[in-house]
């Protein structure tokens, strides 16, 4: 795991990451992104995936990257994400398999004041050491996702996160089209 707090220095583009409207439009949509080494970034978000990886030499490595965005309201009746392991979902409605991506990301990039929705991830198998990471404005988290994880109950405010995902396949989710309607 990786964790560097006060990632983004870009502060016109972190501005724009400060408009709650720009994460509400996105709530409910999982999107494929191929890469900036086949197509410029479209979007905040591409753009801000392409500055978290790009200086890592992945093109030759993965088919593109997934991603979406949580946002968890203390004051909702879902307030929290359960344990869980991200996969291709359509792959394992169709056939049972669970197929992983190679890591995951995360990138809190609104300035929320929180209590509670923490990233907890779960030594395998036995969920007796969990490790607890805070989520805190502008940081960035790397995560093996093949690893149960989840999000505690927000007590709070509303928690803001991009989620990202990199595939060495793309996944059977987007084979049909480059975005998913949850």
């Amino acid at each position: 795991m990786y964790i560097h707090d006060n990632y983004c220095p870009d502060k016109k583009l972190l501005d724009q990451f400060n408009n709650k409207t720009v994460w509400e439009a996105m709530v409910g949509r999982f999107h494929w992104w191929d890469g900036w080494w086949i197509k410029e970034p479209s979007n905040i978000w591409e753009h801000i995936i392409k500055n978290i990886w790009q200086s890592q030499g992945i093109e030759k490595q993965i088919a593109g990257f997934e991603y979406w965005c949580n946002i968890l309201h203390a004051n909702k009746p879902i307030n929290h994400l359960g344990w869980h392991r991200d996969k291709d979902e359509a792959l394992k409605a169709r056939t049972g398999e669970v197929l992983c991506p190679m890591v995951g990301t995360i990138f809190y990039g609104y300035p929320h004041q929180i209590e509670g929705g923490f990233l907890e991830i779960a030594a395998e198998p036995s969920f007796t050491d969990v490790e607890r990471i805070r989520a805190v404005y502008n940081r960035v988290v790397i995560l093996d996702v093949s690893q149960h994880h989840r999000v505690t109950k927000l007590y709070q405010g509303s928690r803001f996160g991009l989620q990202i995902n990199l595939w060495k396949q793309r996944p059977e989710t987007f084979k049909s089209s480059d975005i998913a309607q949850a």
